[in-house]
């Protein structure tokens, strides 16, 4: 039997139309599978590690007032008042497989999870847990912040600074979600170890600068490469990290999210001998990613030549020659494609094409025998030849002759697959709506799904 209520309700004489909303029932999964959850950190780490090791308890989301914390023993009283007595917020136990667990609490804590680990800081006769910051050091506070975001998942990690403290957000998933409060005590010690860490001057805080170093995740045995920029405001000075994932060995085509009818599409225009491949969308959309899936695929098919011309270079790849782009204007992405086409490349990548320069080179050597690949900053797929005009490119027998396909690409959130999605009649067409991502209980296989739009351009529409 279904459960629902009335949407809308319209009178047109004798007849009534009525539009409801049904309510599936999904029952809970009577034990849950960590392996298979996304488990925040911002929750999971206000607990001392030992403390999750002895009594196998982990919380992992908040979701509907109460936090929920996953246990090999719900019925165990003693676990959760312990729990209750760090996080100090509503609880709600839910039986978890005990082995995978275990796995959740080494991935979490990393491996001194016994002894209490590193996230567990003693202050004389005081003790702090992971996330209160306040009571760590610079050096501390920055692992941990670190560690937080690789386990959530972020992309990017924002330091805000406002009128009486600093407001730490994560990215994750295309969307800020605030983490915590800061003090502006220790915020100017993170600060300074961010700085040192990215190779930038401590001293300046009335300039913009940039940097970049790389930070090892030894639970996971992940390196990952992190960009750091500051800019000046008003209550103080702003710090940006971008995280970028050096490892590529899962970074294939076939699991980027594509329809099957999408990744055909796709595939068909790898196997051209040459041309031109665009990619168009919004900032964080995945455009260079999509690009780096495409190279693995052929790079894992065949031996060729390829040359990636970045700004900079955000995946390490084996087998392939990447060239970054030099902020001083040394490399810039004329200079080194001018350069490039005389290595005999198989296949060009690059970044983004930016200015006319870049654009005519990137189109004549797509007319001369090569494959490249490059993104472009507009909505739409239509508008890349529109864009690619504006750039100042005349020759418009270049863009018809080369263009093999355009990709307008964009990044949704994905349904989760434990909650059933609500259902609205609206006269004769349903729309689904977005859930809660990956904040709710069970929400568990939240995340990001890539939305592909822009066939092949056959040959009558290569008429510019």
């Amino acid at each position: 039997m279904k459960t629902g209520r009335v949407i809308w309700l319209e009178l047109d004489g004798d007849q009534c139309d009525i539009g409801l909303e049904f309510h599936a029932t999904c029952a809970k999964p009577s034990v849950l599978n960590l392996d298979q959850i996304v488990v925040d950190p911002a929750w999971a780490l206000r607990i001392p590690a030992k403390l999750a090791a002895r009594r196998l308890v982990l919380p992992f989301a908040q979701h509907g007032g109460f936090v929920h914390v996953a246990c090999a023993d719900p019925g165990d009283a003693s676990a959760i008042q312990s729990v209750q007595r760090f996080l100090r917020q509503p609880l709600r136990a839910e039986r978890a497989d005990p082995e995978s667990l275990q796995r959740a609490i080494g991935r979490m804590f990393g491996g001194d999870s016994r002894q209490g680990g590193p996230l567990v800081i003693q202050r004389g006769d005081q003790t702090a847990t992971a996330l209160d910051l306040d009571a760590e050091d610079a050096v501390s506070a920055c692992d941990t912040i670190l560690r937080a975001a690789i386990l959530r998942g972020a992309s990017d990690i924002h330091f805000d600074p406002m009128a009486d403290d600093i407001r730490l957000r994560f990215r994750i998933d295309g969307l800020l979600e605030d983490v915590r409060r800061i003090s502006t005590t220790l915020f100017a010690g993170v600060a300074g170890r961010l700085k040192v860490m990215a190779g930038m001057d401590i001293a300046e805080k009335r300039s913009p600068q940039d940097g970049r170093f790389r930070h090892r995740y030894t639970s996971e045995g992940l390196t990952i490469d992190i960009r750091a920029a500051t800019l000046p405001t008003k209550h103080g000075e702003r710090i940006t990290l971008r995280l970028l994932g050096l490892q590529v060995d899962t970074l294939t085509l076939n699991k980027l999210g594509m329809r099957p009818s999408h990744l055909r599409t796709m595939v068909s225009a790898l196997d051209q001998p040459h041309g031109l491949v665009l990619l168009t969308g919004p900032t964080g959309c995945g455009k260079t990613t999509t690009l780096y899936a495409a190279i693995r695929h052929l790079i894992h098919r065949e031996r060729l030549n390829v040359v990636t011309i970045e700004d900079p270079v955000e995946y390490d790849m084996p087998g392939v020659a990447q060239v970054e782009v030099d902020s001083a204007d040394k490399v810039s992405f004329t200079k080194a494609l001018r350069s490039l086409i005389r290595h005999d490349p198989d296949v060009v990548m690059i970044g983004e094409i930016r200015d006319y320069e870049t654009a005519e080179v990137a189109l004549r050597a797509a007319l001369t025998g090569h494959l490249v690949f490059s993104t472009l900053h507009t909505n739409s797929a239509a508008g890349a030849i529109t864009r690619l005009v504006d750039l100042g490119v005349e020759e418009r027998y270049l863009i018809s002759a080369t263009l093999r396909l355009v990709v307008a690409q964009r990044l949704v959130r994905r349904l989760c697959s434990h909650l059933p999605p609500a259902v609205h009649p609206d006269r004769g067409r349903c729309a689904v709506p977005w859930t809660s991502g990956g904040r709710g209980a069970m929400c568990v296989r939240a995340g990001r799904l890539l939305v592909l739009r822009g066939p092949r351009l056959h040959r009558p529409c290569r008429r510019v």
